[in-house]
Parts: structure tokens; sequence; C-alpha cells
């Protein structure tokens, strides 16, 4: 019995240390996580400010402790629509535009080295090894 819970207790760490190797790599994830977390925390907000009007309709809050607390959550309401806006808007294109040059920096060294480990024909354009003396298409020699 100890040996068949040690087992999945082992099996369950496992999966648990191997999870972010599976999960979905890339900076787009994180931009639509963060937004969807925003989305999430607005909806919380509105059900508050919902749970506080059926609240003060019944009779549970005063006067001035309703005004008070849906005060609060209405301005948390509108600093989370505002922050979901901004990150949909032109800080958010920018931070995009941020993240692909990083990866195209990251690409380009890459693409020099492909360059310079090729050539190409001058006469039918073919791309040969840079080692090559000959074109493997035409035969053209090198100079």
């Amino acid at each position: 019995m100890t040996m068949a819970i040690s087992v999945l207790l082992g099996l369950g760490l496992v999966v648990w240390a191997m999870m972010p190797l599976f999960k979905k790599m890339g900076f787009w994830v994180t931009l639509d996580d963060q937004i969807n977390a925003l989305e999430d925390h607005k909806q919380r907000v509105y059900r508050n400010i919902t749970d506080l009007d059926f609240d003060f309709a019944m009779g549970r809050l005063s006067q001035e402790d309703f005004d008070r607390i849906r005060k609060q959550f209405t301005v948390e309401a509108g600093k989370v629509v505002q922050k979901i806006e901004t990150a949909r808007s032109g800080e958010m294109k920018a931070r995009i535009d941020r993240d692909l040059e990083r990866v195209m920096q990251k690409q380009r060294p890459l693409a020099e080295k492909k360059e310079k480990m090729v050539k190409f024909c001058t006469e039918c354009g073919a791309e040969n090894p840079a080692a090559a003396k000959f074109c493997q298409n035409c035969g053209e020699a090198f100079a």
C-alpha cells in the first residue's frame, strides 16, 4: 500500500516538474494572459458591485457604507478597464514591436552566418556551399 502511494507521489512530482516544458512558449502567450487576467479581475469587481447592490437592497448595509464601498469598487473597476484599454492600444503595439525586434535580433546572426556559408552563382543564381569552386547547377567557375 505504501509502495503504491510512493509511486503515485513520485509520478506526481515528475509531472509537476515537467509541466513548464509543455507550456506554450513565446511572448504572445504572456500578452494574452495579461489581458485575460485583467478581464477576470474586471468581472470580479463587477460581481462585487452587483452583490453590494443586492446587500443594500436587502437592508444589510447602511447608506454611508454602501456609498463608500460602491465608490471604492467603481474606482477599482475604472482602473482595471483603463489597464485593459491601455494593454489593447498603442502601448501594447509598442510592446509587441519591441518583442518582435528582439526576436529579429536573435535571428539576424543566424541569417548572416548562413550567408557566409553559401555563395550564389552569378550565372544561374543557384545556391552553393561556400567552399565550392564550381556551381553545382551550371558548372560556372567561381572567382
